[in-house]
């Protein structure tokens, strides 16, 4: 990792015989000033430390750096919302068949029943990682119903299901079975590179 930074975690994609191959980097900050001390609700301290997004070429053991995305990864803290659990926790980053699956998991220990999981895939389009989709399911811990939607951005279709069962009732009615509608969104263009994680 870059002086001051350190790695949290890495996935490698296909190898070849020579040792050849590509990996991506979870980079974070590692700076004392960006843990700040929390004396409210959630934890004791908030590490805002920055995370960054690091591509490397790797060719006979010798590893380049070819791309670093810098504002797209949420911090492990949140001031604005200090009961919110790392997002990476249990999420994380892989790469397989040349597509690259970011995962973030929102969710807070304290205030909401809320929980979000979103999965983005970027497939490389020349020296860029273009979103090829995006998948998002979000429910509540209390009531154990959700909602789920996927968009893939090469076909220009979103697909919406509502109702989704994530936790079965412990009682009471069955749930009616989840309805899936369909849309055209058009076939859009986003690049990793130019994603902030805010918009």
């Amino acid at each position: 990792a870059p002086a001051g930074w350190k790695v949290i975690s890495a996935a490698e994609g296909r190898q070849t015989a020579d040792g050849s191959g590509n990996a991506v980097l979870v980079i974070e900050k590692d700076d004392p000033a960006n843990r700040i001390k929390n004396d409210g609700l959630g934890g004791p301290e908030l590490n805002t430390n920055p995370r960054h997004l690091l591509f490397v070429t790797r060719t006979r053991n010798v590893g380049r750096v070819t791309a670093r995305i810098e504002n797209f990864l949420p911090p492990e803290g949140d001031t604005d919302s200090p009961c919110l659990v790392d997002p990476l926790e249990d999420g994380g980053v892989s790469l397989a068949k040349g597509v690259l699956t970011v995962s973030l998991h929102y969710w807070l220990s304290c205030g909401s029943y809320g929980v979000t999981n979103k999965a983005y895939k970027f497939r490389k389009e020349g020296a860029r990682y273009r979103l090829i989709g995006l998948d998002v399911n979000s429910y509540s811990r209390s009531t154990g119903m959700g909602d789920e939607s996927s968009i893939n951005y090469l076909t220009g279709r979103k697909s919406v299901t509502s109702g989704v069962v994530v936790m079965e009732p412990e009682d009471g009615p069955k749930p009616a079975p989840p309805k899936i509608s369909w849309s055209r969104i058009g076939k859009q263009r986003f690049y990793l590179d130019s994603m902030d994680r805010k918009a």
